[in-house]
């Protein structure tokens, strides 16, 4: 499902991005396949290191792209090991709900990794930013409306002032005083 990992085994990292599709399909947890997903994220959540390891050290076995290699995780995973796909994942678990039997504390997690959020720089990471707009539309709408100033702003920071002098080129040849007429079809 992850393009820059070829490992036939699962991981949280593409298992996140297995949901991605299951969500765009707006499938229902009553399906196998989301119910046993669910409860694999719900097993392989690792208090340890705050968050989910992505990919397991499986995936050194497999072609990968060389940032997924793997490195052994000792304490707390990187801020943005942790929210990618961490964050994502928080939202698969509320949207879709955990098994009563779970001991996963889903509001927990979403908690600390709001808090991680807050203190990460300005300039997010676009993948990391992808998690938390993908959480943001699962989670409810105070969680929205906390973090979207700072993602708007992380967008905002993403587009290099050279970018932004080249799209502003390109508009000013552009000419509006044209009227186009319409196609009759």
């Amino acid at each position: 499902m992850e393009p820059d990992i070829r490992m036939p085994n699962s991981s949280p990292l593409c298992s996140s991005v297995a949901f991605q599709v299951l969500r765009e399909l707006e499938v229902s947890y009553d399906l196998e396949i989301v119910h046993s997903a669910i409860g694999y994220f719900a097993n392989s959540y690792q208090p340890k290191i705050g968050g989910w390891d992505p990919t397991g050290a499986d995936v050194d076995d497999y072609d990968r792209a060389p940032w997924w290699d793997y490195s052994p995780v000792e304490g707390r995973l990187t801020p943005l090991k942790v929210v990618n796909p961490s964050a994502e994942i928080c939202g698969y678990l509320k949207l879709f709900g955990v098994d009563s039997d779970s001991d996963i504390a889903v509001d927990r997690i979403v908690e600390d990794l709001l808090d991680l959020f807050f203190n990460l720089p300005e300039e997010i990471e676009l993948h990391a930013s992808m998690c938390f707009i993908r959480m943001g539309e699962m989670l409810s709408v105070d969680v929205a409306k906390r973090i979207l100033p700072k993602l708007a702003a992380a967008a905002h920071l993403a587009v290099s002032e050279s970018e932004k002098l080249a799209w502003l080129r390109r508009a000013s040849v552009v000419d509006c005083s044209r009227t186009i007429e319409p196609v009759g079809i």
